[in-house]
C-alpha cells in the first residue's frame, strides 16, 4: 500500500452569537480537513482548527512530499521525514499542520487494518470515558458572565457530573460567577475554570483561591502557555489541580512542565501537539512524572472522534474529584462542526461510549460538510 493522494478541505461556520474567554472573542468557526487517500482504497481524516489556511500551505508545499508515495504504516518514519521539513516551523502552524497528517495515518492504517485507532495505541484500557462539560462561555459586553446561570442548568442537564466555565475577566468577578454557578449545579457537581492564559502569577492565584472557597477541582491555563515558571508559581501556591498544555505541541515542550511539577495535568491537543505519533511520547513521558495526560479537545467531528481513541488508551489515574482521570472534554459550544457525523450521548453516569469502528469509529461522509466548504485542493502522486 502506497499513499496516493492529500486532499485538503478548509470549512468554516458562523455562530448565533459571539461567544469567548478571557484572551478573544469569536463568531465562527473552521479548521482545515485533511484526507491522505492511498493506492489500494482506504483514506483516513485528520485536522487542525488552528491557523487553518497557513497549515494548508505548509501541506501544500513542505509535507506532501515526505507523505506521498510511502508506505502508511511507516508512521515514525514519516513522521519524522515531515517534522525534518518543518525547518524553523517545528512549532506553530508548522507542528499543527504535521498533526493533521498524522491523524489522518493512524486512521488510515486503522481503515486498513479493520481496527480502532485506541488498539493500534497499544489496546483499549477503557471503552467509555468519563466526560466533563466544557461551558458556559464569556459574551461580549458589560457583564460576560450574564448567561451563566441559565447556561449551567441546560449543560449539565444531560447527564454531566463536571462543568469547566470560562473565567479570566477579573478575581472579584470570577469569584462571584464561581459562587453563582455553585448554587445553580449544587454542592455535588464537580466544578473546574478556565482562564485561557488570562492572568499573570499574581491575579492567577487570587482568583485560583476565589474558586477553592467554593470548591473548585482546578484552575486551566492561569498564565500564557509557555510560562513555565508561571505555571509553578501558581501551581505551589493553590491546593487545587492546575492544567495546561493545549497551545504546546512536541516532547520537549512537557518535559520543560514536568522537570518543574508546573502542572497536576498535561492537556495535548492531538491537532496542536504532533497527532498521535508525538502525543503518544508525551503520555508516556508523562507517565515517568506520574502526569495525568486530560486532552483538549476543539475543532471539528474528526478531533473529536480522534481524542475519544486516545482517552480510551490513557493511563488512569486518581484526580482531585471522585471521578478519576482521564476525562473525555465536551465541549457545548455551537458549533455544527462538532456534530458532522452525530455525537454520542453522555449517560446517566457522566460517561461517552467510545466507538469501536475501524480507524477514528466513524464513517467520514465529505458531503456533511459541503454547505461549510470554503476551499478544496489536492496534491497527488506523479
Amino acid at each position: 500500500m502506497k499513499i496516493d493522494r492529500i486532499r485538503l478541505h478548509f470549512v468554516e461556520c458562523r455562530l448565533p452569537e459571539p461567544q469567548g474567554n478571557a484572551t478573544a472573542f469569536i463568531d465562527r468557526r473552521g479548521a482545515l480537513l485533511v484526507e491522505v487517500k492511498s493506492d489500494e482504497g482506504p483514506s483516513g481524516w485528520g485536522e487542525t482548527w488552528h491557523s487553518p489556511a497557513a497549515a494548508w500551505t505548509i501541506i501544500e508545499t513542505a509535507l506532501a512530499p515526505a507523505v506521498i508515495g510511502h508506505d502508511p504504516f511507516e508512521y515514525r518514519r514519516i513522521w519524522e521525514a515531515m517534522h525534518e521539513r518543518l525547518g524553523y516551523e517545528r512549532q506553530g502552524s508548522g507542528l499543527m499542520a504535521l498533526s493533521a497528517v498524522d491523524m489522518a495515518l493512524w486512521d488510515l492504517r486503522g481503515r486498513a487494518l479493520g481496527q480502532p485507532v485506541a488498539r493500534l495505541l497499544g489496546g483499549l484500557v477503557r471503552t467509555r470515558v468519563p466526560a466533563y462539560a466544557s461551558g458556559p462561555y464569556l459574551r461580549p459586553g458589560r457583564d460576560p458572565y450574564r448567561a451563566y446561570r441559565r447556561e449551567a442548568e441546560r449543560i449539565m442537564s444531560p447527564g454531566f457530573r463536571a462543568m469547566k466555565m470560562k473565567v479570566g475577566v477579573d478575581p472579584d468577578a470570577d469569584g462571584r460567577a464561581a459562587a453563582a454557578v455553585r448554587k445553580v449545579v449544587g454542592p455535588d457537581a464537580i466544578l473546574l475554570a478556565d482562564a485561557n492564559q488570562g492572568y499573570t502569577v499574581r491575579p492567577a492565584i487570587e482568583t485560583g483561591r476565589r474558586l477553592e472557597q467554593e470548591g473548585f477541582a482546578w484552575l486551566e491555563e492561569p498564565v500564557a502557555s509557555d510560562d513555565v515558571e508561571g505555571y509553578a508559581h501558581v501551581a505551589g501556591a493553590l491546593g487545587l489541580a492546575v492544567v495546561g498544555g493545549e497551545a504546546i505541541g512536541g516532547i520537549r515542550a512537557f518535559r520543560s512542565f514536568f522537570e518543574r511539577n508546573a502542572l497536576d495535568a498535561a492537556q495535548p491537543d492531538l491537532t496542536v501537539a504532533g497527532g498521535f505519533t508525538e502525543v503518544a511520547r508525551i503520555v508516556a513521558l508523562a507517565a515517568a512524572w506520574e502526569v495525568p495526560v486530560v486532552p483538549q479537545v476543539w475543532g471539528t467531528a474528526i478531533n473529536f472522534y480522534a481524542t475519544l481513541q486516545l482517552c480510551a488508551n490513557l493511563p488512569g489515574y486518581r484526580s482531585h474529584t471522585p471521578m478519576p482521570y482521564p476525562w473525555f472534554e465536551f465541549d457545548q459550544s455551537p458549533n455544527p462542526l462538532r456534530e458532522l457525523w452525530g455525537v454520542p450521548a453522555v449517560g446517566p453516569d457522566g460517561m461517552v461510549e467510545v466507538p469501536q469502528g475501524p480507524g477514528l469509529g466513524i464513517e467520514v461522509d465529505p458531503a456533511a460538510f459541503e454547505r461549510f466548504l470554503l476551499r478544496r485542493g489536492e496534491v497527488a502522486r506523479e
